[in-house]
């Protein structure tokens, strides 16, 4: 019987010992495949997904190795918050912050008020009709024409019914303007400021500097801020179009320069500056050619000087004949000439309305081809011959109209302007 129970209690131990290293191999077998479970893992992950991740990573890496950006990039970035969209660097061309710039010139600037009066009775509401500036510590106020020819009569003076009026920031007082020149030709008009109403002797003025424009220039339009700013006036844009240049009866050269600052209509005759503030031009009338293509033009400061010379020196004052008409420069007509195979001759660029020209219906666009049989060959020939005729003499001008592809004979009585 004893020997019964020991080999039972043998048997037991046996099978007690069995089971425990049959449940170790298990386990062995269990951890070896979730071993291999993890590395199969491990490679699967390696996808585009997480290739991408990496390669941000290496991406990030090596941009913390770049040099940090200036503060005073950041601080130009703030200056001027459209760099980014019109793709160039700032930076090449900055020389002074815009707010110092307008601070500087805005004493400068002044707004032009008209308002109509009735007989015996005080305009009963003023309105922004121009902007423009000073050019002399005395009050010469200078502004463009164009913006504010209804203001004129038939003879060019002042409109009788009509009572200008200057704001500067200098005072809110609205003070009195007096004409001094008006010139449609030159676009420019100049003004006396009375200064007395300020309580001022002098004034800070614009001196212009010497301007070469070249495509992509920054430019900037100072003006006046509107009525309910308390600050405004500043319009930046860069130069997009250069221009040909028309040529009056004086000789004298217009060159338009297209920007693509937007100026509003009220600030024409405003303040034009380079990046480092320097007086550069005016402002004249822009205009909406689509929804999408929007610009304003100006005149640069070389021209405006020598026209203010002109105007200012008395020249002006001597007799000359006046044909009402402007002409395209020699050098430019010459380009059209080879391009579209014109004749030569002398090409209008512009009519002024009820002048000569305009009355014995020569047009925009023509050719003059000659005058009373003699063969013109450039504008500079059309000048030289006008300084010989007086004021109603007749010329006899054959034009050639190239819409048409004909030539007219016209009678050009000649005036006085």
């Amino acid at each position: 019987m004893k020997c019964i129970k020991k080999s039972f209690i043998h048997f037991i131990i046996l099978v007690i010992i069995f089971s425990l290293v049959q449940s170790s191999n298990l386990q062995t077998v269990f951890a070896q495949e979730s071993s291999e479970s993890e590395a199969e893992s491990v490679v699967e992950s390696a996808d585009p997904l997480f290739e991408d991740l990496a390669g941000s990573e290496e991406i990030a890496q090596e941009e913390s190795n770049q040099p940090p950006i200036s503060e005073s990039k950041l601080n130009l970035l703030k200056e001027f918050p459209f760099e980014s969209i019109v793709g160039f660097s700032w930076p090449l061309y900055s020389e002074r912050p815009l707010n110092e710039i307008y601070t500087e010139s805005s004493a400068k600037v002044g707004a032009i008020y008209t308002g109509k009066t009735a007989a015996n009775q005080e305009p009963t509401t003023y309105k922004v009709i121009a902007n423009g500036f000073f050019i002399s510590a005395d009050g010469y106020f200078l502004t463009t024409y164009h913006r504010m020819k209804d203001v004129f009569d038939e003879r060019n003076l002042i409109d009788s019914t009509i009572e200008l009026k200057l704001q500067t920031h200098h005072s809110l007082k609205l003070i009195d303007l007096t004409l001094v020149k008006s010139d449609p030709e030159g676009d420019l008009i100049i003004f006396q400021a009375d200064l007395d109403q300020l309580g001022l002797s002098e004034v800070p003025f614009v001196e212009f500097s010497q301007f070469s424009p070249t495509l992509g220039q920054p430019v900037f339009g100072i003006g006046f801020p509107d009525i309910l700013a308390v600050e405004g006036g500043l319009y930046p844009g860069f130069i997009t179009e250069i221009g040909t240049t028309e040529v009056l009866d004086s000789g004298y050269g217009l060159t338009k320069i297209v920007s693509s600052g937007l100026i509003p209509s009220t600030a024409n005759g405003c303040l034009i500056v380079n990046s480092g503030g320097q007086a550069i031009g005016i402002s004249s009338t822009g205009g909406i050619r689509s929804i999408s293509d929007r610009y304003s033009i100006f005149y640069t400061s070389n021209q405006i000087v020598n026209r203010l010379d002109y105007l200012l020196s008395g020249d002006a004052e001597q007799s000359m004949v006046w044909t009402g008409m402007t002409l395209l420069s020699d050098s430019d007509y010459a380009r059209l000439v080879q391009t579209f195979d014109l004749p030569n001759g002398c090409f209008v660029t512009d009519v002024f309305i009820d002048g000569p020209a305009y009355v014995s219906d020569i047009r925009k666009d023509d050719i003059i081809l000659s005058v009373n049989d003699q063969t013109i060959n450039s504008g500079s020939e059309f000048r030289e011959l006008l300084i010989n005729h007086q004021m109603d003499d007749a010329l006899e001008i054959k034009i050639y109209r190239p819409n048409l592809d004909k030539e007219y004979v016209r009678t050009l009585y000649l005036d006085f302007k």
